[in-house]
């Protein structure tokens, strides 16, 4: 998914006796589709992401929803230059790392296969970063231009003041992507601080831990080796079956 994280450089005042009473977050609010077209903010984040299955009913019994957290992401930018650190929960913890820069990028990881980094080619590079990194806003960006938004109330994430919205579809939409609805949060430079999407009876939820403004080169050196020639490709392990023995017969 591109990194097309947005800046909102906004600020309402309003004359209070000598001084001057900014609230940056109200011209936002008042105009979120602004955030569509904004330029990209610097800054560094992690974030939990974590998926929420409904409550249901299986064999008769009533299941309560279930939460589990699936992947902790610390993203940069630096326009042109962008960043994803991809740690999944697993029984094997796997850790994946995209490089996005103006031209071409770099995908690395620690497993399957030999710790290194590899080319990405700029005619594929913007699929495997919508494919790898997973990011509700950037994968619904595009999707939300056509639905209806709503303001919600604010939020403190991450140390951080936040505009809150809601985006609806006003038509059924092609695909099943967002069932419901979309929400976002965003300071009032743009840096998303929660990025939430149904998808039927799942919700998934990116949400800041920590925030900084402050971006250097160390942010996009790459963590392995550059390798040459294709990505490995995994080929799962076969799992022996059990054997059962037979049951004697007389």
């Amino acid at each position: 998914m591109r990194a097309l994280l947005l800046v909102l450089a906004l600020s309402l005042g309003a004359a209070c006796g000598d001084h001057a009473a900014i609230d940056p977050l109200a011209q936002l609010e008042t105009d979120p589709d602004r955030m569509l077209a904004a330029a990209q903010p610097t800054y560094k984040a992690t974030y939990d992401s974590s998926t929420t299955w409904s409550a249901s009913v299986y064999r008769g019994v009533p299941q309560p929803p279930v939460t589990r957290h699936m992947m902790t992401v610390v993203y940069a930018a630096r326009p042109p230059d962008f960043r994803w650190d991809l740690t999944y929960d697993d029984n094997l913890p796997t850790r994946y790392n995209v490089i996005a820069h103006a031209r071409g990028g770099e995908y690395c990881m620690n497993a399957p296969g030999p710790t290194a980094c590899y080319v990405l080619e700029p005619d594929l590079m913007e699929f495997w970063i919508q494919a790898l990194t997973d990011s509700p806003w950037e994968a619904y960006r595009n999707v939300i231009r056509d639905m209806d938004a709503t303001v919600l109330p604010r939020e403190h994430i991450a140390g951080r003041d936040a505009a809150c919205f809601r985006w609806t579809s006003r038509k059924p939409l092609p695909s099943r992507t967002i069932d419901d609805s979309f929400e976002g949060c965003f300071d009032s430079n743009g840096v998303v601080l929660r990025a939430t999407a149904d998808h039927l009876d799942m919700r998934d939820e990116f949400r800041a831990v920590s925030t900084s403004d402050r971006v250097g080169d160390a942010d996009f050196a790459l963590p392995y080796t550059l390798r040459a020639g294709p990505w490995p490709t995994w080929t799962p392990q076969p799992v022996p079956s059990s054997t059962v023995a037979p049951t004697p017969t007389r």
